[in-house]
């Protein structure tokens, strides 16, 4: 949720302290009685604080919300938190070609993100099942954080999770909202990897990994500069 700058004033004095009266909370001079009893009654009604025993209080959810906030009150992106499903069936890998953007064209593993609380491998299945039809049981292998640039301007910065799975049950779905899936071979697996815009050695490092069954757990870091985006 984004706040403009009174609430923001007024949510930056509550999470310092263990609750504060009404006057407590009043965020500056320059702002009128009106104005702050106005957005004091919208952060109650959305959730934020809440009064009890004549104090205004974060709520849980307020307490999620300021964790997201520096001292000044700016929001800080977060990384988003993705897996990586790596599927292999005999000696072929399932990839998936995106038709989406952005880098609509890019051949890669299945991807997706990962709920909160949501363990690396329920979310692995979680996400298989829901793109491609098929069911596997998953073992996380590697972490690998992706930072991406175009044009000098960081545009996505992910943990992606790199889990493996073989031999799946069910019937491919070749096509859908999610993207074009296909089996190929680990050696145009690795040439798509080569020419994806997003593309890069750490992603041929893990698809040789997973095709010489290496499960020693890893860690990369990557920055790619994208050509187009």
């Amino acid at each position: 949720m984004v706040y403009g700058e009174v609430q923001t004033k007024i949510l930056l004095k509550i999470l310092q302290s263990d609750g504060l009266r009404y006057s407590e909370a009043y965020p500056g001079e320059e702002i009128d009685d009106d104005l702050y009893n106005y957005h004091l009654k919208q952060l109650i009604k959305n959730g934020v604080i809440e009064k009890n025993e004549g104090k205004y209080v974060l709520t849980s959810l307020g307490r999620s919300e300021v964790q997201m906030m520096d001292v000044l009150g700016e929001y800080q992106e977060q990384f988003r938190v993705s897996v990586l499903m790596y599927v292999t069936l005999g000696d072929k890998i399932l990839m998936c070609r995106r038709t989406r953007w952005p880098l609509r064209g890019d051949v890669t593993s299945p991807a997706g993100k990962v709920r909160r609380g949501e363990k690396m491998v329920e979310a692995a299945k979680r996400k298989l099942k829901a793109e491609t039809n098929l069911e596997a049981e998953f073992k996380l292998i590697g972490v690998l954080r992706s930072a991406r640039k175009f044009e000098n301007k960081i545009v996505e910065d992910t943990i992606y999770n790199i889990c493996v799975a073989h031999e799946p049950k069910g019937e491919l779905s070749i096509a859908n909202e999610h993207g074009e899936f296909f089996w190929t071979g680990f050696d145009e697996a690795i040439k798509f990897a080569s020419n994806n815009v997003a593309g890069g050695e750490n992603q041929i490092e893990i698809l040789n990994r997973v095709k010489n069954n290496k499960t020693e757990l890893f860690y990369l870091e990557e920055v790619i500069e994208l050509s187009r985006y």
